[in-house]
């Protein structure tokens, strides 16, 4: 009788041999990203198929192991997602996982207590890996305010997810390698299921959110000056001033530029005719915010304007946020609610209240 844990691993197998297949070939909308997820996917076929073939003969078949390249290949593809430069020796990650399947496979290395040291050292690299693309979208989350009005689909949250399913992955190896073996026999069902749930959920979240994810920059993110280099380039400005940010924002306003749902910060620099550079610190030194976080105040402004026109009575809250410029109800919300300290339903009510007019707008 097969086994709960096989018939997962058989549908792991399909899914993400016939999924990584497709991302290397077809490319979708990362041209530069999802070869490198095609190979993670390819990898985690493999590393099922190991599964059920040690299930059918209770040996192992193939010799190669893959666990260590599945981050350092999500690695390569976060950088290229986000257009960010791949460094030279970024190469040498892929090391260990040559080092460990060099030395798993030679009879008179695999004997030599230093190469079994190599493995926890390698696994050390590992955890420190996770910590670096950690660290990497944290800085690209906070990057894409600087540049984005809208940042849905682009913080890449659903790979943080994959990490963390992958760090729990070698957590319970560790586990399962220290616990006694007579202990590790009576827990072997369980174990075995969860091997082949890991592999099988990273699947699940690349069929969900990979096929949809876009190559999120076209050029390199520029570098983020510090506050001192801030000022000194507002000083060497001299008509980037006070009074410029004003002329700027009342032609936003006044052609209701930031209505436009995808608007970026290099599509208000070209609509502006002004530096992308040179607009971002104009907003940030005259308004203290982000470019996500001032459009957003624009969009919010705009939304409690049409509030009170009787021609735009009939429109959803919803409906009249996308009206100024909001694509998803989550964010219009979160945005009102950072601003105004309230919902958009309580400050309707409250609007409702303090004017004694009949509205009709809903949810």
């Amino acid at each position: 009788m097969i086994e709960i844990s096989t018939i997962i691993e058989l549908m792991t197998f399909g899914s993400s041999t016939m999924f990584g297949i497709l991302f290397i070939s077809n490319r979708f909308n990362n041209r530069k990203g999802n070869p490198f997820l095609g190979l993670f996917l390819i990898s985690l076929g493999y590393f099922s198929l190991q599964g059920i073939l040690y299930d059918f003969y209770e040996k192992e078949v193939f010799r190669l192991e893959v666990s260590l390249f599945f981050l350092v290949l999500l690695f390569f593809y976060l950088n290229k997602t986000i257009s960010r430069t791949v460094k030279n020796w970024h190469y040498l990650l892929f090391l260990p996982g040559v080092l460990m399947n060099i030395t798993t496979n030679s009879l008179v290395l695999n004997r030599i207590m230093f190469f079994h040291m190599l493995y926890e050292i390698f696994y050390l690299l590992t955890f420190l890996l996770i910590v670096y693309i950690f660290k990497i979208l944290s800085e690209h989350e906070l990057k894409l305010k600087e540049f984005y009005s809208s940042t849905e689909k682009k913080t890449l949250a659903w790979l943080k997810n994959l990490i963390i399913i992958i760090f729990s992955f070698h957590f319970f190896e560790f586990v399962e390698a220290i616990i006694p073996t007579k202990r590790a026999d009576e827990l072997e069902f369980i174990f075995s299921i969860l091997y082949s749930l890991f592999p099988f959920s990273l699947v699940y979240l690349i069929g969900v959110n990979a096929f949809t994810q876009s190559h999120i920059f076209e050029y390199e993110l520029p570098y983020q000056k510090t506050k001192g280099e801030l000022n000194e380039n507002l000083n060497q400005l001299e008509l980037e001033t006070e009074s410029r940010f004003n002329q700027l924002e009342k032609t936003i306003v006044k052609e209701k530029l930031f209505t436009q749902q995808t608007l970026t910060l290099r599509d208000l620099s070209l609509s502006l005719n002004i530096k992308e550079r040179n607009l971002s610190i104009l907003i940030k030194s005259n308004t203290g915010d982000s470019f996500y976080a001032y459009i957003n105040r624009l969009r919010i402004e705009e939304f409690k304007h049409l509030l009170t026109q009787p021609e735009y009575q009939k429109f959803s809250l919803f409906g009249l946020a996308q009206k100024v410029g909001f694509s998803s109800k989550s964010t219009f919300y979160k945005a009102f609610q950072e601003i105004e300290n309230k919902t958009p339903k309580s400050y309707l009510v409250g609007l409702k209240s303090s004017s004694n007019l009949k509205r009709t707008h809903s949810i």
